[in-house]
This record gives structure tokens, C-alpha cells and sequence, in this order.
């Protein structure tokens, strides 16, 4: 839904893909995805940081896979069937994941801050939290995630 105020547009509703990573559930905005896959034959870049697991061939681009784990200072990814790349838009990066659950609406009014003292992420990855069906779900920035690309 949205709502014309002042002239501005307003969306009061966001759709986000939700993941799972470790035993927290993540959520990210599907207006920033070109799609879901699950391609790893993952081509290593010698000398790459920990948290890069490669490199793809998805459709003659060459997308840059990012261990989400690492990038957010936890544990490393353990492959499993339910494994998935989810692969930004505007940049050659994908995320790899270990579960996607589904894709959610939410009223953008209900998402809440990060709190302070909140520990064992790196939050500069985070642009908020929301409640979802009595869990806890951390929205991620695509945005600061995009910018991961130019380190």
C-alpha cells in the first residue's frame, strides 16, 4: 500500500525474502534482488579474503560470492541442500545463505531500530529489526552489503 503525502509517495509496505543464517533469521529487500539461485561451482580467487567463496558464470557475468557468515563475523557457511546465492541487482555479488524460508509483506512502521547494546553481528550490515510472527527477524542494508563490493 501506498500514500501520497505532500507530494511525496510513501511505501508503508516492504517485501523481504527471509533467510536463515546460523540460528538467526534475516530478512533483505527484494526490490534489491535479481534472483535466488543455487549454483555453486564456485571458481577460487587466489589471495581473496575469507569471507569470498568464489566466483560464478551466472549468464556470462561474473558474479563475486560473499559467505554472509563471515561478512557478519560469525561461523563459516557449512554447504548443505538448502544452501542459496541471492544475487543483488545492481551489483556482480552474490550473498550465500543456508536457507531461504520465504518471501513476507510487512508495514515499513513496524520495523525498529537496532538496539545499542545489540552483540555477536556485525550491525553495520543492519538497517533494522522486525517482528514476524513472534520471531525476531534483522533486515540487512543492501545498500551498506552493495558497498562490500568496492572494499
Amino acid at each position: 500500500m501506498k500514500h501520497k503525502d505532500d507530494d511525496t509517495i510513501i511505501d508503508l509496505e516492504t517485501s523481504l525474502i527471509i533467510f536463515k543464517i546460523k540460528q538467526h533469521l534475516l530478512g533483505l529487500d527484494i526490490s534489491s534482488m535479481r534472483e535466488v539461485n543455487k549454483m555453486f561451482n564456485f571458481a577460487p580467487v587466489p589471495l581473496a579474503p575469507l569471507e569470498i567463496k568464489g566466483i560464478i558464470n551466472l549468464r556470462s557475468v561474473i558474479i563475486t560470492v560473499v559467505d554472509l557468515s563471515l561478512l557478519l563475523g560469525l561461523e563459516p557457511h557449512a554447504f548443505s541442500k538448502k544452501s542459496h546465492n541471492i544475487i543483488f541487482k545492481e551489483k556482480h555479488i552474490a550473498l550465500l545463505v543456508e536457507d531461504v524460508l520465504e518471501v513476507i509483506t510487512i508495514e515499513t512502521r513496524t520495523i525498529e531500530e537496532i538496539p545499542a547494546d545489540f552483540g555477536g553481528f556485525e550491525q553495520r550490515y543492519l538497517s533494522g529489526i522486525v517482528k514476524f510472527e513472534e520471531k525476531l527477524v534483522l533486515i540487512l542494508s543492501p545498500t551498506i552489503l552493495m558497498e562490500y563490493h568496492k572494499q
